[in-house]
């Protein structure tokens, strides 16, 4: 079982380039990837997200680059200018200046911190050997990623287990009131019919119907049943390897419409307590599966 909540990095570098490759993951209701990177491998976007997507079924993937140049490499690293894109700078600021009666300020430290001056030019494909770099990198990343996302993944299913387990002993408490709570109301209804029969003609056998309906209507045997199928299912879902959290999700639905429906059925303090302590429980349920791919 995998958790959606995970973090990888990875970092490495070539003679004149310094790379660093981070990959997020957060739950999400779908797989979604969102990307931070350098202008130079815009293009790799799509290769990026074919290789998270082989590991990641499920959740929101940020994925973050950052590409340097490699100060210490052993043959330097040889920083030069725009020209053209600094003298389009320069004219943009005399021409502002002009224009609006403003001092021009406008320094080298100043015109260096432009992104475009400094930058490298970008050429239509870059060398093999980076490309291999950044896709090594990201596959390293991705596999820190999930092996975090699987550590959360086996504190989650030993939480969702604990929750099974409460959620079956509330069940039990249930079941075994549930027939002296038949017998009970059985008892009352007779007693009544017996008072209304003295004080009115209404006809005794109608009177017998109507209380085997009400009987059967306080009857939660199906419920009971079901809930127990779903507590089962429950359990083997948990043992199941890949993505389970849409069957989670489906699953925890469930449970929480046979609980309310017992809950609807029965009048019972001790009953009605027993449930609300079990669809407390579903709750927790709910908001441990949501980070369950």
């Amino acid at each position: 079982m995998l958790s959606m909540t995970g973090f990888g990095a990875a970092k490495g570098a070539l003679d004149k380039i310094s790379l660093q490759v981070q990959i997020k993951s957060v739950n999400g209701r779908f797989f979604e990837t969102r990307f931070r990177l350098p202008r130079e491998y815009v293009s790799y976007e799509n290769e990026l997200r074919k290789l998270i997507a082989t590991k990641i079924s499920r959740g929101t993937v940020d994925i973050m680059i950052n590409r340097a140049p490699n100060f210490a490499s052993e043959t330097g690293f040889d920083v030069s200018p725009q020209l053209d894109y600094a003298k389009a700078y320069v004219k943009a600021a005399e021409r502002l200046s002009a224009e609006l009666g403003l001092r021009n300020d406008l320094s080298v430290t100043g015109l260096m911190k432009v992104p475009e001056v400094l930058a490298q030019p970008i050429t239509d494909e870059l060398p093999l050997e980076e490309k291999k770099l950044l896709m090594n990198l990201a596959a390293q990343a991705l596999t820190k990623c999930i092996e975090e996302r699987a550590r959360e993944g086996e504190a989650t299913q030993k939480t969702l287990q604990d929750i099974g387990r409460d959620l079956r002993q509330r069940l039990k408490a249930v079941q075994n009131q549930s027939e002296s709570i038949q017998q009970t109301l059985l008892e009352k209804l007779t007693e009544r019919v017996k008072n209304l029969t003295q004080e009115t003609t209404i006809d005794p056998q109608r009177l017998a119907q109507e209380v085997v309906l009400a009987v059967d209507r306080a009857d939660i045997a199906e419920e009971l049943n079901r809930a127990s199928s779903h507590l089962d299912a429950l359990d083997g879902i948990l043992k199941e390897k890949g993505p389970v959290g849409k069957k989670l999700e489906f699953l925890n639905q469930e449970l929480l419409r046979e609980f309310n429906t017992m809950g609807s059925k029965t009048q019972t303090l001790s009953v009605t307590q027993e449930i609300i302590q079990a669809k407390t429980s579903i709750e927790r349920l709910r908001e441990q599966i949501q980070n369950i791919e």
